[in-house]
């Protein structure tokens, strides 16, 4: 469970019973479960998408790391797509492509 949402990994058999959504409403729902926080060393603001191993970013402000973020969970996805990755389903929604 990240940030109250609850992510798991479904199998590709299993996968029957999801509500299929677009890309920018599966990136929307990553979106929600990210977390920011401030730098430890630098005046700056981390935005994690704690969901997506490594996606991590960070800005001079909340709303450059959030922006930023956006990028880098829209790249993770359309890479884990193109390497034919699965994709973590959050509250039973998976990416239809």
């Amino acid at each position: 469970m990240v940030n109250g949402r609850t992510v798991k990994r479904v199998p590709e058999g299993e996968r029957h019973m999801e509500k299929h959504v677009t890309f920018r409403e599966y990136v929307r729902e990553i979106l929600k479960t990210a977390t920011y926080k401030p730098g430890e060393d630098s005046d700056c603001v981390i935005g994690l998408a704690e969901v997506l191993p490594g996606c991590m970013t960070q800005g001079d402000t909340f709303e450059e790391a959030r922006e930023l973020l956006i990028d880098a969970i829209e790249l993770w996805v359309l890479l884990a797509v193109k390497d034919g990755d699965d994709l973590p389903v959050l509250l039973e929604f998976q990416q239809s492509l």
